[in-house]
Formats: structure tokens, C-alpha cells, sequence
């Protein structure tokens, strides 16, 4: 998703040419990653290549790119992501130990996704308060629509 966004900016500053020389570099990262991970471990090899070679390849290079050729600041592009990646590995960590403790591929699902849910929710908390808060101050809250009266509404019309 955040390829995307980063795919999306350098569409908009013009700089296509740019971004199609990373696509290019994306896939020449990707093709000897994924040959070397099916043959690792199949299709689980295959989708760890692609997650390899997208956060230690592919989003390190866009956001050199986008700093240094695109003028944008570092600390903003970054700073939002630390907390959500922390907690995202903290809870996959978890989930993993708490779906090993089970048997069958059904209850390892419910009680790894259930784990990586509260360890999640747990770690990014406040976080998503402080976020909560920090939208309703921005856009506050919508008032309810109310119908109006239908003699208000003829008087309007007349």
C-alpha cells in the first residue's frame, strides 16, 4: 500500500520516468528473490521473497528517491510508520507462538488471528487514541442531520 502512495507522488511531481527505472530495479530485486524462495519453500518461500525484497529493497529505495530527487522530508514519511511496524511484528511474533500451541490448521487460523488481534490492539493503543483525538480536533464531530418542518420547507420555496 505504501508502494503505491510512493508510486502515486512521483506520478504527480512528473517524475515517471523515475518510477518506471524502480519498477524496473523492483523487479530485477524480485526475480532471483523469488526463484531462490520457491525452491526455499514453495509458495511460503514465494510470498517471503515478495515481502523481503518490498521492505528491504523496494520502500528503502522509493524513500531515498523521494528524499533526495523529490525534495520531500525524511522524518514525516517515517515517523508515522515506527509504532505500527513495531507493533505489527511484535503481534506476528505472538501469533506465531500462539498458533504453535494448537493442533490443526483451523484452531492454529482462530487462535493466531485472535492473537495477533489483542497483541496488536495492545501495542498500538494509545497510539490509535492519540490518533482518535487528533482527527476529532481536525474535523471534529459531524452534527446529526435534522428534517426540517414541512411548512419551514414551503415557506423556504415561496
Amino acid at each position: 500500500m505504501i508502494i503505491s502512495l510512493f508510486s502515486d507522488v512521483l506520478v504527480a511531481l512528473g517524475m515517471t520516468k523515475r518510477l518506471f527505472q524502480l519498477q524496473l530495479l523492483w523487479l530485477g530485486l524480485l526475480i532471483p528473490a523469488m526463484i531462490g524462495g520457491v525452491h526455499w519453500n514453495n509458495g511460503i518461500g514465494a510470498g517471503v521473497a515478495h515481502v523481503a525484497v518490498a521492505l528491504l529493497g523496494v520502500v528503502p529505495i522509493y524513500l531515498t528517491v523521494l528524499v533526495r530527487q523529490a525534495g520531500f522530508p525524511l522524518a514525516p514519511l517515517v515517523r508515522p510508520a515506527v509504532t505500527p511496524l513495531l507493533a505489527a511484528v511484535v503481534a506476528g511474533i505472538a501469533a506465531h507462538y500462539a498458533a504453535a500451541t494448537v493442533d490443526g490448521a483451523l484452531p492454529q487460523l482462530a487462535v493466531g488471528l485472535a492473537t495477533l488481534m489483542v497483541v496488536y490492539l495492545l501495542v498500538l493503543g494509545r497510539s490509535l487514541l492519540r490518533l482518535k483525538a487528533e482527527l476529532v480536533g481536525l474535523y471534529g464531530r459531524r452534527p446529526e442531520p435534522t428534517e426540517e418542518p414541512a411548512a419551514e420547507k414551503e415557506k423556504e420555496l415561496l
